[in-house]
Parts: C-alpha cells; structure tokens; sequence
C-alpha cells in the first residue's frame, strides 16, 4: 500500500519533494494499523457478534494515525507529525502481540 502511495500522490497532484514523506506516513500508518488490529481481533476472537464490539474497540485507536497521516500529507509541522505517527507504529507493533497472546490466553481458559 505504501508503495502505491507514491503514484498515486504524484497523480493527485501532490508536491514532489512531499511524495517521499507521504509514502513513509504510508508505511507508518500501515504498521499502526496492523497493531491495532491484532489487538482487537484478538480481543473479540470468541465473542459472539464481535464485530460490533470489534469497532468499538479498534476506531477510536485508529484516529491518531489517521490525523497525523493527514498532517504529513498536508505539509504542516510534519517533523513532529511524523514522530507522533512513528510512536503510534512503534507502540502499536510493540504491544500489539503483547496484548494479543494476553487476551488470547484468558479466552483459553
């Protein structure tokens, strides 16, 4: 997805000296994602109609990625948006399987 971002960036028109930082806040988010991700289908794999549930959980986890995704891609203050974003990856895919075989091993029992 991150590497499709660079065509489509240049094809929307976007600054070329931005295309490479798009293409990173891509990546990041992506990652971000992932984590978030593991840990709510993790959360709800033995809940009937998780689903629901599943979307509690996980949207309010997407937004700070999403917001500062956004900020990368306008061009404002993007030192710091990239940071943030990065914290948001990191701890994602840091704590993601964490959380996930913690919750997978109270389910199992």
């Amino acid at each position: 997805m991150a590497l499709a971002g660079a065509p489509v960036a240049i094809a929307l028109q976007a600054p070329v000296e931005r295309v490479p930082l798009i293409v990173l806040s891509l990546a990041l988010g992506t990652a971000a994602f992932t984590g978030v991700g593991v840990i709510g289908a993790a959360v709800t794999a033995s809940v009937k109609r998780g689903g629901v549930l599943l979307a509690l959980i996980v949207l309010p986890m997407f937004a700070p990625p999403i917001i500062f995704g956004a900020s990368v891609a306008s061009g404002e203050d993007v030192g710091a948006a990239l940071s943030i974003l990065a914290g948001c990856a990191l701890a994602a895919i840091a704590l993601g399987p964490i959380a996930a075989a913690a919750a997978l091993r109270l389910q199992a029992e």
